[in-house]
């Protein structure tokens, strides 16, 4: 059975309903007059189902003026028209119904009145989209339009324009706006209009957080719509960037979208990227937004060539080293700590003799988890801070060295692993090999603090993480709960996937048969642990179906990796309940959730743990189980084989000092 997340925000904007209301009072009025013809000018919003239910039922789409005959009846669309147009319909003897959004037609009046003297209008959006043209109409002055940031550090034209009107389209991203506002703010007299739409904010937010707990996630809207396809943009991303160590420098070639990788990358688009060292990255967000100028590998360019840098973890003075940056005359393209890096980076490469130099210079500042590959045009460069908290490795196929951040994906393209990078370490490859710098590195490794998290949860079971199988470790949790919380039952389950090895390993423990009471859809990815306090109301991360032919009657033990805000679990132990489970026992091969993270696995504030403030059997309550036991503290060390590994989530103990403030969203800049 699975759970379907609605947005509160799904349907349609207030601005689209005023317009779909607007043309069903004109087809009623239409009706009963029984003449002349309803148009439609434009579609009235991007939606081809709705578009063929009017068009149904007699109403006209009309693609240009030409089509319009004296006497129609002329409906506006949502994204409003040019000015001309409408004064060439009543021209035409049209009787026109103007279904132009308020927020839309504010915007336009609102351009008309900041331009009147002649000045410059700098407009953030699509070119092609109807709502743009329209704008664009009611600028007194020269207009330049353009869809990016980048696409306006492309046109020369500004920078010969001192006074500046800068607006954007109702459905542009606000922090792309946001970016756009502080460059043009340097050297102009700017004067900004706030045209977009806070509803498109909204959604776009809520979009963001329901993507990170499902599974799979269905944006339903026109392609042709600017609005839908910016939703259907803001959860994932990924990106490459390459060189060649014998090209010309500062030479890199990079592609990076929102999206998977199969949507974003074509054979086209790989074809085009030539080259022997190269950066790729997945992300989802934890601190900072899902855009396309968030995604990784960011690609700088600066007095000594081009950097491109790739980043795991976050930084928990970030906020701190982006103001000095700031104060200094950095302008920052993005909201991610990442940048940060990269912009200290390529500061000290100035003073510095080489980049590793620099690297080892900026890790002097850097404070958090970071593991980072660099890329300059004739070097790849790995280092892991310090504590170790993220993993990173070295693997060799053939003749070329990779790094990466987990040993499977070695296992993927046929690589042989080589070894860990040392917490700490700088690692520098080269044409003549690898150089390692290990001045970093705790002398004392009981300092280290790995992630224990990537031994429960993040890392693939076939992964190992310095030194240590995952799988194995998963094992040992499910043993480690057979022991510490035994109990009679029939049959062992996993909650899929990070589940399955510890209930083998409970089952193996407690000689109690192993079994699948679970069916997941395989065509959906992994869930992630995030911190928005939004998502209580809605936090169902797990979409299966219960196999009742191996659940009825029995008592089952329901192994599961961790409980957050509860939601979850006591949807999956209603979901063997209703199955015909006679009991219910709950294990879960991690601690009790106590404390926020910081440092890239995001458990939330303590206010939406749902352990935080209660004891073990006020929690069972709540998730609806007969019994509930968690890993005991003592246990993870044992699960790392003895690994020094950061608990702070569970114990309050941080490695080092936590933020006083949620480091985790999006900077302002």
């Amino acid at each position: 059975m699975a759970t379907v997340l609605r947005a509160k925000t799904a349907g349609f904007c207030m601005g689209v309903g005023l317009a779909l209301r607007k043309l069903d009072q004109a087809l009623k009025e239409h009706r009963a007059r029984s003449s002349g013809r309803l148009v439609m000018l434009g579609p009235i919003i991007h939606n081809p189902q709705v578009m063929n239910t009017y068009m149904q039922q007699g109403v006209v789409l009309a693609h240009s003026l030409d089509a319009v005959q004296p006497g129609d009846t002329v409906i506006i669309r949502a994204h409003g028209v040019p000015r001309e147009d409408e004064a060439r319909l009543l021209d035409l003897g049209a009787h026109v119904l103007d279904a132009t959004c308020p927020k839309v037609k504010q915007a336009q009046l609102a351009i008309d009145e900041a331009t009147r003297q002649g000045t410059s209008l700098y407009l953030f959006g699509e070119a092609e989209h109807p709502e743009v043209q329209g704008l664009v109409s009611y600028a007194n002055g020269p207009c330049l339009v353009f869809g990016s940031l980048k696409e306006l550090k492309e046109k020369q034209t500004f920078k010969d324009t001192h006074n500046v009107v800068l607006a954007a389209q109702t459905t542009q991203e606000r922090e792309e706006f946001e970016a756009i506002k502080k460059t043009l703010a340097e050297g102009h007299s700017l004067s900004v209009l706030e045209t977009i739409c806070d509803a498109t904010r909204r959604r776009q937010q809520e979009t963001l957080m329901i993507s990170q707990q499902a599974e799979a996630m269905i944006v339903v809207g026109g392609k042709t719509s600017g609005n839908t396809r910016r939703l259907a943009d803001v959860a994932e991303s990924c990106g490459i960037a390459v060189s060649d160590t014998k090209g010309p420098k500062g030479k890199v070639g990079a592609h990076k979208g929102m999206g998977l990788c199969n949507e974003v990358f074509s054979t086209e688009h790989l074809e085009q990227m030539h080259g022997n060292i190269g950066v790729g990255h997945v992300r989802y967000s934890t601190a900072g937004s899902s855009t396309r100028e968030n995604a990784q590998p960011l690609v700088l360019n600066y007095v000594k060539g081009t950097l491109a840098l790739a980043h795991n973890g976050n930084l928990v003075n970030a906020p701190q080293l982006r103001h000095e940056l700031e104060y200094t005359g950095a302008i920052f393209q993005t909201t991610i700590d990442s940048e940060v890096i990269a912009y200290h980076i390529a500061r000290a490469r100035v003073s510095q003799p080489n980049v590793e130099s620099a690297v080892a210079k900026a890790m002097g500042k850097l404070k958090g988890a970071y593991s980072l590959v660099i890329m300059s045009p004739r070097k790849l460069i790995g280092a892991r801070d310090p504590f170790g908290f993220k993993p990173l490795c070295i693997g060799k196929r053939d003749n070329a060295y990779i790094l990466a951040s987990e040993t499977c994906a070695l296992e993927t393209i046929g690589a042989e692993f080589v070894r860990d990078v040392r917490p700490g370490e700088i690692v520098t490859i080269t044409r003549e090999g690898i150089a390692s710098d290990t001045e970093m590195c705790f002398r004392d490794t009981a300092k280290e603090a790995r992630c224990v998290f990537e031994y429960i949860y993040f890392a693939r079971p076939d992964s190992v993480f310095d030194g240590v199988s995952v799988y194995h470790s998963r094992i040992q949790a499910g043993r480690f709960l057979a022991l510490d919380s035994p109990v009679e039952a029939d049959l062992v389950v996993g909650v899929p996937e990070s589940g399955n090895a510890a209930a083998l390993g409970y089952a193996m423990e407690s000689g109690i048969p192993y079994g699948t009471a679970f069916v997941k859809n395989s065509y959906v990815g992994r869930t992630f642990i995030k911190p928005k306090q939004s998502s209580r109301e809605s936090a169902v991360r797990i979409k299966l179906n219960v196999l009742k032919e191996a659940v009825s009657g029995k008592r089952v033990i329901m192994i599961d990796d961790s409980i957050v805000r509860g939601t979850t679990s006591a949807l999956i132990v209603k979901m063997l309940r209703d199955a015909g489970a006679r009991e219910v026992h709950v294990r879960i091969s991690a601690p009790p959730f106590l404390h926020p993270c910081y440092f890239g696995t995001d458990i939330p504030s303590e206010d939406q743990l749902i352990a935080h403030g209660r004891t073990v059997d006020e929690v069972r309550q709540i998730i609806g189980a007969d019994t509930l036991s968690f890993l005991r503290q003592e246990r993870l060390s044992q699960m790392a084989s003895e690994r020094p590994v950061c608990t702070a989530c569970f114990t309050g103990d941080y490695p080092m000092e936590p933020p006083s403030g949620d480091i985790r969203g999006s900077y302002e800049k």
